[in-house]
């Protein structure tokens, strides 16, 4: 890796958090007001001036959108770290028409996504499987399709040597402890608590393997 690590955090509305709107802290624009900003903020700490971090999230993307700005948003930036949270747009549309995961080509579209960026780039992954809240309770029934995802989503970053970090069942857990309303707002979205669940699994996780030594 060079001297300054660049990371780049690609997803949908979860990884956005709006990062138009939110600036970073030292000057460094667009990162939002969750996750990514509080892993850039831990990073920061541990190695001043020598993170370059951008938030590639787009509010309703699935990963076709993904594959859609991978050449802008990523390959032609030459990141050292990418880590990908996808899946829930994804779940929305199989539940909006019916369709299950294999019939809109969720795997093919993910492979061909990590694929991608390991042939253009020496970046390693980190691939965050999605989520869902049952509150309000009609997301329940989102719950088998979540899991499905999460499970490919685990396979095909297996066969890339990705590190998977599984996101559905740790922050239910913790909803479940401390109260769904603290964690989410809408079943879907992170309040800044429950984005810290997740930053904080991301630092945990990488520390283990060793990402940034």
């Amino acid at each position: 890796m060079r001297d300054k690590v660049k990371i780049i955090f690609l997803g949908d509305s979860i990884t956005d958090a709006d990062h138009n709107l939110y600036p970073g802290n030292s000057g460094d624009p667009c990162l939002g007001d969750g996750y990514v900003r509080q892993i850039a903020d831990i990073l920061r700490m541990r190695m001043p001036g020598r993170t370059d971090i951008r938030n590639g999230g787009h509010d309703g993307f699935t990963v076709q959108g993904l594959l859609r700005m991978l050449e802008y948003d990523c390959l032609s930036r030459r990141p050292d770290v990418v880590s990908i949270l996808i899946g829930s747009n994804d779940a929305a549309v199989c539940m909006s028409t019916g369709r299950t995961p294999e019939e809109i080509c969720f795997a093919e579209y993910y492979r061909a996504l990590l694929g991608r960026i390991q042939q253009e780039t020496e970046a390693r992954l980190v691939c965050m499987g999605p989520f869902i809240f049952p509150q309000p309770l009609e997301y329940s029934r989102w719950i088998p399709v979540i899991q499905e995802i999460e499970e490919t989503e685990r396979k095909i970053a297996a066969e890339h040597r990705a590190l998977f970090i599984p996101l559905h069942n740790l922050l239910n857990r913790e909803a479940e402890r401390s109260g769904y309303q603290r964690l989410t707002a809408d079943g879907i979205h992170l309040t800044r608590e429950g984005a810290e669940i997740v930053a904080r699994a991301w630092i945990q996780e990488t520390d283990r393997a060793g990402m940034f030594i």
